[in-house]
């Protein structure tokens, strides 16, 4: 598996790769690797291409900071389907909302969008989205960070929780200029 950053020129290095790679199946037959076409995935944030919430998706290997010219690399590959998430809200005023879900990202995502469609304003990003006038389809989201199963054993959903306190600290999104209201600290200790 050959992990990059997908630019304009990936799809031509594949088609390359694909092109001469029997060059290296013939010369090393012993080598299983070799004997499959090569495999490419990309960082970053994609499309699953098969749900209802790809149009909102913001894609890309990398997002700026909310707040300043900072750029921050999204490791791995995610999709709408990734699970055990950090993920970021941008609503079309530029606000940045930081949260966490052990489901797929496309399920909380069409959630947020549902307490929008319902009136709900008691949660932060529904009661924005409804006082400013903004609509359920203006909301976009990307995958920020995954946190995969982990290796020694442990909380996964601690550590989850841990990672969205670092991004909502580290993106400034906490309230009262931004979408976060509050974040746990007791989860440190």
């Amino acid at each position: 598996s050959y992990v990059s950053q997908y630019n304009s020129a990936s799809p031509k290095f594949k088609s390359i790769l694909d092109k001469h790679w029997h060059l290296l199946r013939e010369a090393y037959p012993s080598i299983l690797e070799f004997q499959q076409g090569p495999m490419m995935s990309y960082q970053g944030m994609y499309r699953c291409k098969g749900c209802a919430q790809c149009r909102y998706v913001l894609v890309g290997p990398e997002f700026d900071h909310p707040h300043s010219d900072q750029k921050y690399q999204i490791r791995g590959y995610n999709t709408c389907d990734t699970n055990f998430a950090v993920y970021m809200l941008v609503c079309p005023c530029g606000l940045v909302y930081v949260g966490e879900t052990t489901q797929k990202v496309k399920d909380r995502f069409s959630q947020h969008r549902s307490t929008i469609h319902t009136d709900n304003r008691s949660l932060p990003v529904s009661r924005h989205c409804l006082e400013q006038g903004h609509t359920s389809d203006e909301l976009k989201f990307r995958v920020i960070q995954h946190v995969p199963p982990l290796k020694r054993g442990g909380d996964r959903a601690l550590a989850l929780k841990r990672a969205e306190v670092k991004w909502i600290d580290r993106l400034g999104t906490l309230s009262p200029q931004v979408l976060n209201h509050d974040f746990d600290l007791h989860l440190f200790l």
